[in-house]
């Protein structure tokens, strides 16, 4: 067969998130795939035409183009890379600790490479590839590498004498006969890069606290105050919400409140010393304050009750300020103990509401 006939066919394919969307919560790990997917589909589309997106998957294709292993390794290597940095940096900014979330970090990637002649149809307006080559490439999907990371060419592919071979292994199929592949295991493609620094204040004018015991289990309100969906409940203050809905609470998310007609930005942080269940932001536009922080730090009393501490840090703005500081400290204390109390009664309606729908469905 010619090779100018000949079509690469290449599939990077999201180890593991079969069992993981199915162990995890949804929402969370269906974002953090299309994430993934979109990642997988910027690097690739540059040399590739895309198939399909097949959940976990991306079909690509170059039609009437054969291209060189050392080729192929070279774009694995490029989506490989950008893959693992945005999960270490997703896993570096991670605030939710819901099982998609705090497990996303183990995802791995695995590229199965072919070649072969092609043929197309139409459906619904779009060329999708088809024949013996597209079949095969998706069986060699199921192959019996032990290991999770690899990039793996069929026996279609001429490899050059310099290219590592860590196996190779064939099987029969029922239809196809007998496929053989050989593979390499991927191996120091990813450096991880240092911990990103999250440059905060230490010290501060105003250092207000205030505890309260609340009936929930630690990781529920962990969500219940993180996830901006249910801040209507416990935000009173606030007369509207505006945020990007697609978007998982992270570090450096952005989310605006309207106050009494102003707009207050926030950014959302993790305080350097609050562990995983712990939840900050910080005020972009502080005045009249030249700094204004609220960090909350929960910690189990026991199975169903946690034991929260809000923390308001502020920096006066002025020598003048500073004169009242005895005022102003009554004023955060003041605050504090209203954000408390909005949570309580935030979590009683929660609850009613919640026990209203249960008896809906």
């Amino acid at each position: 067969m010619p090779t100018s006939n000949l079509s690469t066919l290449f599939i990077p394919d999201i180890s593991g998130f079969t069992r993981y969307i199915k162990e995890t919560e949804k929402q969370h790990s269906n974002h953090i795939i299309r994430e993934l997917i979109s990642i997988i589909i910027s690097e690739g589309k540059q040399h590739f035409e895309i198939a399909e997106v097949e959940g976990d998957a991306v079909f690509f294709y170059a039609q009437n183009k054969l291209y060189s292993d050392s080729h192929l390794i070279t774009i694995a290597k490029n989506i490989y890379k950008q893959f693992h940095h945005h999960l270490e940096n997703y896993e570096h900014k991670r605030i939710c600790n819901c099982g998609a979330c705090s497990s996303a970090n183990n995802l791995k990637l695995k590229f199965i490479v072919h070649a072969g002649e092609i043929d197309f149809i139409e459906i619904e307006g779009q060329k999708k590839p088809f024949g013996s080559p597209v079949i095969e490439i998706h069986r060699l999907l199921k192959n019996s590498i032990k290991q999770e990371e690899y990039i793996l060419f069929s026996n279609q592919l001429v490899l050059s004498p310099e290219t590592v071979i860590n196996g190779e292994d064939s099987f029969i199929d029922d239809v196809l006969g007998n496929i053989e592949f050989r593979y390499q295991l991927i191996d120091n493609w990813y450096s991880p890069q240092d911990e990103i620094s999250m440059d905060l204040h230490t010290h501060h004018d105003l250092n207000i606290s205030g505890i309260h015991d609340y009936p929930m289990k630690i990781e529920d309100l962990h969500n219940f105050l993180i996830n901006f969906d249910l801040r209507k409940y416990w935000n009173q203050d606030a007369d509207q919400l505006i945020y990007n809905h697609d978007e998982i609470n992270h570090v450096g998310t952005e989310h605006r409140c309207i106050v009494k007609g102003k707009d207050l930005y926030f950014d959302s942080i993790k305080p350097a010393d609050g562990g995983n269940y712990s939840y900050g932001e910080v005020l972009k536009n502080p005045k009249p304050f030249k700094y204004f922080e609220s960090d909350f730090y929960l910690e189990p009393i026991d199975k169903a009750n946690t034991r929260l501490s809000l923390n308001l840090k502020v920096d006066l703005d002025s020598w003048y300020q500073k004169l009242f500081k005895p005022v102003f400290k009554i004023a955060i204390k003041q605050k504090v103990e209203s954000i408390l109390d909005q949570i309580d009664k935030g979590i009683i309606e929660f609850n009613q509401e919640e026990a209203r729908e249960r008896i809906k469905d």
